[in-house]
C-alpha cells in the first residue's frame, strides 16, 4: 500500500487559506430574499374579533384612517440585528399631508403621529424560525395595530342582521320605493336612525336604504 502523501507546507497554506475563506466568519450571515420577505409580510393575516386582514390591508388602512392624503412610497427589508439569519424588519414607508383630525391629550400614540410628517414608515418583524410570525417592530407598527382593533370594535358595534326577508326601501316609511330584498340574516351597517326605522348599508358596496327596526339585531345581542 503506498505511503500516504502529504502536501507541501507551501500548498497546505493556500489550502487551508483558500477553506477560511469560503467558509463562513462568526460574523457573516446568509443573504435573506427580500422580495420574499416584504411579500410574506403582505400576504400574513392578522385577525381580531373574527375580523381578518392581511399586514398589507392593515398597514394601509392605518394610513388612510389616521393621514390626510397618504401615499405608499415603497416597501423595504433588512436584517433583523437580533437575528439576522431568522428575522427581517419589513417597512412600509408612506408620505402624508397631515393628520386627518386633532389627537386627544391621552391617545398613546400622540407623539410619535405628530412626528410622521412629512413621512412615515410601519414596521413590522418577520420571524421564519419554524414558522413564519409577524410581530410589530416599532410604534407605527403598534399604533397601526390598535387602529384596527378600534375600527373593529366600531364597526361591530355598528353591525345588525335581519331576522327574516325585509325590504330595503329608499325612505323610512312602508310605502316608498324597494331598492332590495334581503334574505335571512344579511349582515349590515347601520348608518342613521329614525323613529322605527334604520338606514343600514350592505357592507363592501354603497348600496343604502331603509328597514324597519323591529326587523333588525344588532350582533352585542350575541
Amino acid at each position: 500500500m503506498p505511503p500516504e502523501r502529504m502536501l507541501p507546507a507551501r500548498d497546505l497554506g493556500l489550502f487551508l487559506c483558500a477553506a477560511l475563506t469560503l467558509a463562513p466568519s462568526p460574523g457573516q450571515h446568509l443573504q435573506r430574499n427580500s422580495a420574499l420577505d416584504i411579500s410574506r409580510v403582505k400576504a400574513a393575516q392578522c385577525e381580531y374579533r373574527g375580523i381578518t386582514a392581511s399586514f398589507e390591508e392593515l398597514t394601509r388602512a392605518y394610513a388612510i384612517e389616521v393621514y390626510r392624503e397618504p401615499a405608499l412610497v415603497r416597501w423595504q427589508t433588512r436584517p433583523s440585528a437580533h437575528d439576522p439569519e431568522h428575522e427581517a424588519l419589513v417597512t412600509g414607508i408612506f408620505t402624508a399631508a397631515g393628520l386627518k383630525r386633532p389627537l386627544a391629550e391621552h391617545t398613546p400614540f400622540r407623539e410619535i403621529r405628530d412626528q410622521a410628517l412629512p413621512a412615515f414608515g410601519v414596521t413590522w418583524r418577520l420571524s421564519d424560525l419554524g414558522k413564519v410570525r409577524i410581530a410589530a417592530h416599532d410604534e407605527y407598527a403598534q399604533d397601526a395595530l390598535a387602529t384596527f382593533r378600534q375600527t373593529v370594535d366600531s364597526l361591530l358595534a355598528r353591525m345588525v342582521y335581519s331576522l327574516s326577508p325585509v325590504q330595503l326601501r329608499a325612505a323610512p316609511a312602508p310605502d316608498q320605493e324597494i331598492l332590495a330584498t334581503l334574505e335571512p340574516g344579511t349582515a349590515l351597517t347601520q348608518e342613521e336612525e329614525r323613529p322605527g326605522w334604520v338606514r343600514v348599508r350592505i357592507p363592501a358596496t354603497t348600496t343604502t336604504g331603509w328597514v324597519p327596526q323591529d326587523q333588525l339585531r344588532t350582533l352585542s345581542h350575541e
